[in-house]
């Protein structure tokens, strides 16, 4: 994604490999690693939400979620399923060439007045890695420890406030 020409273009050759074989494995194997881009994000943004560095942001607790909380977090998975669907039109580009998403990706949002030199300069490719960069000091620095299941006696008791 750094460099042009790629260094080494090994999933997308994995896929055309996969496609030589049987045309549905290719396709098959490109939907499960963008989707689960996509689960991640979804796993990231209900375990974590958007987390600020001294508070959380409309956190989702069991039992105790409220509708507008849900409706957040809806909001932070679309934007992130848009990051991640462009993060795969232009990784994958050698495999997804001369197809829609690719059309639309490579070829007309790319060449949108305005943001055109965003998409050349590749700030939303460093965006999003900083983002992950900042994720994984955030996790580090919060311990996985805090994140740990609770029995519904504990999740019951958090939610109405008892000690």
């Amino acid at each position: 994604m750094f460099t042009y020409p790629p260094i080494n273009p090994f999933l997308n050759t994995l896929f055309i490999t996969l496609d030589n074989v049987f045309p549905l494995f290719g396709v098959l194997a490109f939907a499960l690693f963008c989707f689960y881009l996509i689960v991640v994000t979804i796993k990231g943004c209900t375990k974590v939400g958007l987390s600020l560095l001294l508070f959380t942001v409309r956190p989702m607790k069991p039992g105790a979620t409220l509708m507008n909380d849900f409706l957040f977090n809806v909001a932070l998975v679309l934007l992130a399923t848009n990051a991640a669907i462009q993060f795969c039109a232009q990784a994958f580009a050698l495999y997804a060439n001369e197809s829609a998403i690719h059309e639309i990706w490579g070829n007309q949002i790319a060449h949108l007045v305005g943001i055109k030199y965003l998409y050349q300069l590749n700030v939303f490719v460093y965006c999003l890695f900083a983002f992950v960069g900042l994720t994984i000091i955030f996790t580090l620095v919060r311990r996985p420890g805090k994140w740990k299941r609770m029995t519904k006696e504990e999740r019951e008791a958090q939610a109405y406030g008892a000690t």
